[in-house]
């Protein structure tokens, strides 16, 4: 709950509610205490974001640029708090915010002490390498940590490690961690001591959602074969909800656009060509789609008659 909330991910905070209201009466008010407790925090700071950024800026709108949570801490086990980088040097656009915002919060609540958590914070910056798809600019969804590495070379192309690791006040085990990330993500390449922007970057990928670290993760082949299964599940139903609108429709139209619609979505994985033909191949086997075979054309076309 704790994650789901913080990310962003939970499905509706009134279904949190319904669930610590069903375990309450299950399990006793005691049980539920620290989950109540919770949801009065991330009410709270929704209502101090609004009012913030409305007077922040100024004029009331649908979305802002900015959003936070401030968390009582005794409700929240937020590990990662105790590991922060202590030297960090936030971007100037970000440790202005922290600013003004501290500013309006302590007018408020005099008692308190605020402490930012660097490591669960994140921004989202646009990036147009010369070689851009369509010359659209990127989408970069990434920790406050790897946006300060970013932000170094708006004024040069290349940047050696220390050169980095001096400019943002990381220390060295972190700055190797966030930096494998940018060159695994193609923003940056490795030239010894030397990172070089990427303005080669050839991915169609428009928005990238970082890791905060690179990890190597061993899965088992149970776990992969039911990730690939959810993800089938995802994949039919963009499928389905595209192809109601489409009506006709042909396969590698349809194929490209299920490679764009799961790189794009929030949870942002890379579906293998197999594994979208298999769960195409699904929907025909079970009446959602009709293929058709145009001679002609030499193409293959689906029709959606769900």
């Amino acid at each position: 709950m704790t994650n789901r909330l913080i990310q962003g991910v939970s499905n509706l905070e009134q279904e949190e509610k319904f669930v610590s209201n069903y375990l309450a009466v299950a399990s006793g008010e005691d049980f539920i205490k620290i989950p109540r407790a919770m949801l009065i925090d991330i009410n709270t700071s929704h209502n101090l974001a609004t009012t913030f950024n409305e007077e922040h800026y100024g004029y009331v709108r649908d979305s802002y640029p900015f959003s936070v949570l401030v968390l009582t801490r005794s409700n929240w086990s937020i590990r990662e708090i105790a590991n922060q980088e202590q030297g960090f040097i936030p971007p100037p656009e970000y440790a202005s915010m922290i600013q003004s915002f501290t500013a309006f919060y302590m007018e408020r609540q005099k008692s308190r002490t605020l402490i930012w958590a660097d490591t669960r914070s994140s921004g989202l910056m646009t990036y147009i390498p010369k070689s851009s798809y369509l010359g659209r600019p990127l989408r970069i969804t990434a920790s406050i940590y790897q946006i300060a590495i970013l932000l170094e070379y708006q004024m040069a192309d290349v940047k050696t490690f220390a050169e980095l690791q001096l400019a943002t006040g990381l220390s060295p085990e972190s700055m190797q961690k966030l930096l494998e990330v940018l060159v695994r993500a193609q923003l940056l390449r490795k030239n010894g001591e030397n990172y070089t922007r990427n303005e080669e970057y050839k991915k169609r990928t428009l928005f990238i959602n970082m890791p905060l670290y690179a990890k190597a993760i061993e899965v088992s082949p149970e776990a992969a074969k039911d990730i690939d299964r959810k993800r089938g599940f995802r994949l039919q139903a963009w499928a389905v909800q595209e192809m109601k609108t489409k009506k006709i429709w042909t396969r590698q139209e349809l194929t490209g656009y299920l490679m764009m619609r799961a790189t794009t979505d929030k949870t942002g994985f890379s579906p293998e060509k197999k594994l979208i033909d298999e769960n195409i191949n699904y929907l025909i086997e079970h009446d959602y789609l009709q293929q058709i075979q145009e001679q002609e054309q030499d193409q293959v076309k689906l029709k959606y008659i769900a």
